[in-house]
């Protein structure tokens, strides 16, 4: 196999939006100055080629021209592309939560499935032929073989994600999306869909500003250092536990590993033995040592509670309410009782979504039992998230004057408009299909990533951010 070299004699020019997100991009060749056998101190301007761009009023990219190859795309409410156009051809997206499981023919035919397992397994075209990924380290795809393990295409990349010819291989011949960083290509624009961002490999940066304006450049693409990190989404996740979470702690940074494929988006366990380390740990989430700050899409809290308090693992109480206010989308409250839907206006989820800017706090109206979940061989693979209503759950019905009643599972918190004005609780189980019974009695068991996805989708359909 041999790469070809990649040529730098280009210089371009960019223009920008008041929001931020690039409209041109003009692109000059550049040749040598002066005849053979000269020496050359300059260079000499040859032909252009203009990118034009175009945003919709939510500053997500709408159309794009480059050199008389026009594209026009489409997306759901909660942000992610449904369909794409390309200079008449349109094809729809279908999405399993974040990931993209098929691509459909404007005619409803389907042009390509996607198989996943962990990480993205295959690709099946519209006459059911598969063709299987192989991945690097970096989570790259680097090859694709077919069901009999034949080598159908080789892929090779810079440390920015520029592929590289590789001799013998016609890239206009090859339908596979799935390149660098196992993530979308636009073959169109020779970009990359991040979802929140359109990422450009050949200048290393993204196309629009950083959502969340985090750091001092907010086009920079993984610190600028993407042999270390893939940036999928470009957001941290936080894990709080205590003595007798550690090793359900330790599942879930596995399972928030698997929703990234591999991607290597920072995940940070912290141990909570005072409260005083809670409070210490908490002001630090999302800030860097330099002072710059970190854009967070998640937060587990894992520890001992009830509707009225949580507690670190040497018994100390947090007073939720004096933490310093943090600006994240999504907050995993897996703390007993916390929900409960007869303190709504008090409990810790409501005081956790009071005290900071977030989307939406998920917390269990009953108590939270953990149990094992089983694969191979009787080996404990991962935690099942269980809400219960037991004695104890009775016991803080009583106490706020309630009758006895079943409890209702997880509960999102937030508001529906973002002047705090609409308050709402939100059962997550509609969002669910094919409910999976535990032995705690019927009520739904659920693995961490899955009461994520039920929160995204409540998200998608019911609430707006804070913001």
């Amino acid at each position: 196999m041999r790469i070809s070299p990649i040529s730098l004699s280009f210089f371009s020019r960019y223009r920008y939006d008041p929001n931020g997100n690039q409209l041109v991009r003009e692109t000059e060749t550049l040749s040598p100055a002066g005849t053979a056998g000269e020496s050359a101190m300059g260079f000499d301007v040859g032909g252009s080629c203009i990118e034009l761009r175009e945003y919709n009023g939510f500053g997500q990219l709408a159309s794009v021209y480059i050199d008389g190859t026009s594209a026009a795309y489409r997306y759901k409410p909660d942000g992610l592309r449904y369909e794409k156009t390309v200079d008449g051809v349109a094809e729809t997206h279908v999405w399993n939560g974040t990931n993209l499981v098929a691509e459909i023919h404007a005619d409803g035919t389907v042009k390509a499935k996607y198989l996943r397992g962990i990480n993205l397994l295959c690709r099946e075209d519209a006459s059911r032929q598969k063709e299987y990924y192989l991945f690097n380290a970096h989570g790259d795809v680097v090859q694709k073989r077919d069901a009999d393990s034949g080598d159908l295409w080789y892929y090779v990349y810079d440390a920015f994600g520029v592929e590289r010819d590789v001799d013998g291989q016609d890239k206009s011949l090859d339908g596979n999306p799935f390149r660098y960083c196992g993530e979308y290509f636009d073959g169109e624009t020779e970009t990359i869909y991040l979802r929140a961002r359109y990422y450009c490999p050949a200048i290393g940066r993204f196309l629009g500003e950083d959502p969340v304006c985090a750091r001092l450049n907010w086009y920079t693409y993984c610190g600028n250092n993407p042999t270390t990190y893939v940036d999928s989404q470009g957001l941290d996740h936080y894990i709080f536990f205590g003595d007798d979470q550690a090793f359900a702690a330790q599942s879930y940074r596995h399972q928030l590993m698997s929703i990234d494929s591999g991607n290597h988006v920072p995940i940070h366990m912290i141990y909570v033995d005072t409260n005083t380390t809670f409070y210490e740990e908490w002001a630090k989430m999302g800030v860097n040592s330099d002072g710059s700050i970190v854009p967070i899409d998640s937060v587990i809290v894992n520890l001992h509670g009830d509707p009225n308090r949580i507690v670190a693992s040497d018994g100390t109480n947090i007073d939720v309410p004096s933490l310093e206010s943090k600006y994240f989308d999504y907050l995993y409250l897996l703390s007993c009782n916390t929900g409960h839907l007869d303190y709504s206006d008090t409990n810790i989820a409501k005081q956790f979504l009071d005290a900071n800017d977030v989307k939406i706090v998920i917390a269990p109206d009953g108590t939270h039992y953990r149990y094992p979940e089983i694969g191979l061989f009787g080996r404990t693979v991962g935690i099942i998230n269980a809400v219960v209503g037991d004695e104890t759950f009775d016991y803080w019905t009583t106490e706020a004057g309630q009758p006895l009643r079943e409890s209702c599972g997880w509960i999102a918190y937030g508001y529906l408009n973002a002047d705090q004005e609409q308050f709402v609780t939100f059962q997550l189980s509609p969002y669910w299909n094919n409910p999976r019974p535990t032995e705690s009695g019927g009520h739904m068991g659920r693995r961490l990533i899955e009461i994520i996805q039920g929160a995204k989708n409540a998200d998608e359909r019911t609430f707006n951010p804070k913001r």
